[in-house]
């Protein structure tokens, strides 16, 4: 016998090209796509992208951590539960008020690979939830607030879908920027396909909020053993996405399959481009592959709590200095032994960036 856990929640009050269309055509479209009656056109700043008003949910559904070393990835994870019968069983057993239709609300997010994911249906007000009922169901309220709305192409990734309010180009055709005070959501249909994606905004009142989705930490990591490709600028990546399927990673001891590690490096010849896996130790490189131990270091990690399909951007356009090079000056970066920022990516999902650091010489 399960009992349903209601978690209560305190609310503090890669390409777009707008297009010039009458209003009345963009509001045509919209009505058309939206599925949610709940909510009210802001703006449309192209045929997928709007800025929506949206109302209070309460959703139940089941709870999921989900971690940088899930299996699974963000839009997989919320699928194996309508895949699997769960979602429709909760339809059956508590109602949907969009039936066929169900969401997965990202809570409690630390970045865009450390979450809870909640899994379910939208439902009317609920206090009570029956006694049998899937494991770790809970009750889950989002806030009324302003969203980014995003439709999902059908020539596109899902995952480009749900990242694509972390891109430039989003953030400076809109003005708007990350709320975490809310909680971001993705609508899927009875088949599990993604149909939209919704994400918290705001209008920064100062530079430093611009960068509301960005946190750092200064850590120091031990030594990093890496294997994978080398080559200029980015070709270290399809060089490596061309032969990865030959490798045998457990023989060569990767430690995380999910995720890769990047970076730049200084040679006599140049800075190439690395990109590969972190392994155990260097015992067992494969022929096609390349060894490289990165030394132990001090690093300001910077993290994000959007999805950010492991492009981030943000880190680079201002947010390393607004929010620690600017504060902590006795800091500066420290590239004297050659390796330069550390990316680790979760395949299409999201990245952080390490950066090497030093105190200054007084």
């Amino acid at each position: 016998m399960n009992t349903a856990e209601k978690l209560n929640v305190d609310n503090e009050g890669e390409s777009y090209s707008p297009k010039r269309k009458p209003e009345i055509l963009h509001m045509a479209e919209y009505l058309k796509k939206s599925f949610v009656a709940s909510e009210t056109l802001v703006t449309a700043l192209n045929d997928d992208c709007s800025i929506v008003d949206r109302a209070e949910m309460t959703i139940v559904g089941v709870r999921i951590e989900y971690r940088p070393s899930s299996s699974l990835d963000i839009i997989q994870t919320a699928q194996r539960y309508m895949k699997d019968g769960t979602c429709q069983l909760l339809e059956t057993l508590v109602g949907n008020k969009t039936p066929g239709n169900y969401i997965a609300v990202m809570a409690d997010v630390k970045t865009g690979i450390e979450f809870t994911y909640i899994v379910g249906v939208e439902v009317n007000n609920i206090d009570h939830l029956p006694e049998a009922l899937p494991p770790n169901t809970v009750i889950f309220t989002c806030p009324a607030g302003r969203y980014g709305k995003r439709t999902k192409r059908s020539d596109e990734n899902a995952k480009n879908t749900v990242s694509s309010f972390s891109y430039t180009d989003f953030r400076e055709s809109s003005g708007y920027v990350y709320n975490k005070n809310l909680f971001p959501y993705h609508f899927f249909d009875e088949k599990g396909e993604l149909l939209s994606a919704y994400e918290p905004v705001k209008i920064p009142a100062t530079e430093e909020e611009r960068y509301d989705s960005i946190s750092w930490e200064i850590v120091t990591l031990p030594s990093i053993n890496a294997i994978g490709c080398v080559g200029e600028g980015i070709q270290c990546m399809f060089d490596l996405f061309d032969i990865e399927n030959t490798i045998d990673w457990d023989v060569a001891g990767a430690l995380n399959m999910n995720q890769y590690v990047s970076f730049g490096f200084q040679t006599d010849d140049g800075v190439p481009g690395f990109m590969g896996r972190q392994v155990a130790n260097l015992n067992s490189v494969p022929e096609k592959l390349t060894g490289i131990t990165l030394p132990s270091r001090l690093y300001v990690h910077f993290y994000q709590m959007q999805v950010n399909n492991d492009n981030p951007s943000i880190f680079y356009e201002g947010a390393k200095d607004v929010l620690f090079f600017q504060k902590h000056p006795e800091y500066e970066p420290d590239y004297s032994t050659g390796f330069y920022d550390l990316i680790i990516s979760q395949y299409e999902q999201g990245s952080s960036v390490y950066i090497p650091i030093k105190k200054k010489e007084a």
